[in-house]
């Protein structure tokens, strides 16, 4: 089954530095640079990289007679393959009638050793899908991801699949990759800028940037970091002459969804976010133990976490952000006007995350997770996110009244699950009224010692409070009264009864 979140942009790959950034067609793993090339000795040295890059790297190839291929691939795990998620989204919308299928000859001629492919997973802000792959890879053609940052002016170089792109100027791609198109190249380049901006579907993205020279077809490709051989990014686009952009491996890296996608990270830093993730999925994920490990990261023993309950599905989560990014939050509405009603304690534990727009689906995503209600609020921290904003946008109204109810339903559910009993008053409410519904919940009636009459007529109000026994309830009730200046008392239960004595009374 596909998961399916907002649409990225597609870009136009291109070529930046012409002459100096070349194509080398690799063939049997191997390329054959010119010896007076400023390439020869850095290529020569990663030779072993570059093998590992090119078995991992394959085209995607389509059944319709009239198309070929529609973009390049690579191998992240011996069932999952990389991919741009506007090539897997064009996978989508052609349907279940045409098939694909990854092929890591060097020309597309052995299309009988291809492995069929379908979309696993279209990532919400990056242009980054992964593909399922109908049997696995060998382990020697697997690409991990870098954690961390490269360095500018850092060498890389992309494999990928250039094909014809008629957007570009004809005699400089003839310079670049000649008359040849359509099979396996090595695109050599540098680091531009490794921590930049860039636009994706509206939304500003991190992005890594890199001039080697990219055309269509190259989309997909792995941006390979020639010291390592560790992918530092995935080419997505690009601006002719000018520059290229990367999905970021780094950022990826911070992100719940492919931790548990069963990717490869490498050198990953410690986030107190995630951390209970790496110590519980380590084996799942099949990290690199010697750089993974839990004692080199220092991290102490966590015990095993319940399956959390969620209270909306993915999908609803997904739309919901959606919802509130396009009305504002986050490009133009601040996040804590979102998050004001929570308390300072929560709003402290809410995790980080950039652009905001990523932080604020990281946001809901955590706090879809806490499923227990807030003290007075009586409702989820959830609710009181969506009602704020609610109350800021007017306009939303109709669309969040919709997440609202599903959550009421589910808070109830949850309630009932878990034993707890929930009740709301009307603005009128008196401490006796009050009392005597939460004994009526009990099955037992409520006897009153040392109180007077003006004490026990005295207005609690409007209140929303959710408890797991009456005894409880009555507590909760105290602190209530407490808080309006009533005396305190103390709670008693007999087999027939409850007894609400006010502290002072000698009796």
């Amino acid at each position: 089954m596909a998961i399916i979140f907002p649409p990225p942009s597609s870009g136009l790959e291109a070529v930046v530095v012409g002459g100096l950034r070349p194509a080398f067609p690799i063939e049997d793993g191997r390329i054959r640079p010119d010896r007076g090339s400023l390439w020869f000795e850095p290529l020569a040295a990663a030779a072993d990289v570059i093998a590992r890059a090119a078995r991992a790297t394959a085209r995607l190839e389509t059944s319709e007679k009239d198309l070929d291929f529609i973009g390049t691939a690579f191998a992240v795990s011996p069932t999952l393959a990389a991919v741009t998620a506007h090539t897997a989204r064009l996978m989508l919308q052609k349907g279940p009638e045409t098939a694909y299928r990854l092929n890591f000859s060097f020309d597309g001629s052995q299309a009988d050793k291809a492995i069929g492919v379908k979309v696993r997973l279209i990532h919400p802000y990056f242009d980054f899908a992964l593909l399922e792959t109908d049997r696995p890879v060998g382990e020697d053609s697997i690409l991990s991801f870098s954690a961390k940052i490269p360095d500018v002016k850092e060498r890389i170089a992309l494999v990928g699949y250039p094909a014809y792109d008629p957007r570009n100027d004809a005699d400089t791609l003839a310079a670049v990759f000649g008359n040849v198109l359509g099979t396996k190249r090595l695109m050599p380049g540098t680091v531009v800028d490794g921590a930049a901006m860039s636009t994706s579907a509206g939304t500003e993205v991190p992005a890594l940037i890199h001039d080697a020279s990219c055309i269509s077809g190259t989309s997909g490709a792995p941006v390979i970091q020639l010291a390592t051989g560790h992918v530092v990014g995935i080419h997505y686009a690009g601006l002719f002459l000018q520059q290229n952009f990367a999905v970021p491996a780094w950022e990826l890296a911070r992100d719940p969804f492919m931790l548990l996608s069963d990717l490869r990270f490498v050198g990953a830093e410690v986030d107190p976010y995630w951390l209970p993730l790496w110590k519980e999925k380590l084996t799942i994920l099949h990290a690199d133990v010697e750089a993974f490990g839990a004692a080199k990261l220092n991290v102490p023993d966590i015990p095993p976490r319940k399956k959390q309950s969620q209270l909306l599905t993915t999908d609803e989560i997904i739309e919901l952000h959606a919802l509130l990014v396009r009305a504002g939050f986050g490009p133009d509405i601040e996040l804590r006007t979102l998050f004001a009603g929570l308390p300072v304690e929560l709003r402290a534990e809410l995790p980080d995350g950039s652009p905001a727009t990523v932080r604020l689906l990281n946001c809901l995503q955590d706090l879809n997770q806490r499923t227990e209600l807030l003290e007075y609020e009586n409702h989820t921290s959830l609710y009181i996110v969506i009602s704020s904003a609610k109350a800021v946008k007017l306009a939303l109204k109709g669309d969040l009244q919709k997440f609202l109810a599903l959550l009421e339903a589910k808070e109830k559910a949850l309630t009932q699950a878990q034993g707890l009993t929930s009740i709301a008053t009307p603005p009128s409410a008196s401490f006796r009224y009050i009392a005597n519904v939460i004994g009526k919940i009990g099955g037992k009636p409520i006897e009153f010692h040392g109180w007077s009459n003006d004490e026990l007529k005295s207005r609690i109000g409007k209140i929303q409070i959710t408890f797991p026994s009456p005894v409880e309830g009555l507590q909760m009730l105290r602190g209530l009264a407490v808080g309006n200046n009533m005396r305190p008392f103390t709670i008693q239960e007999t087999n027939d009864k409850f007894v609400l004595r006010v502290e002072e009374d000698p009796s």
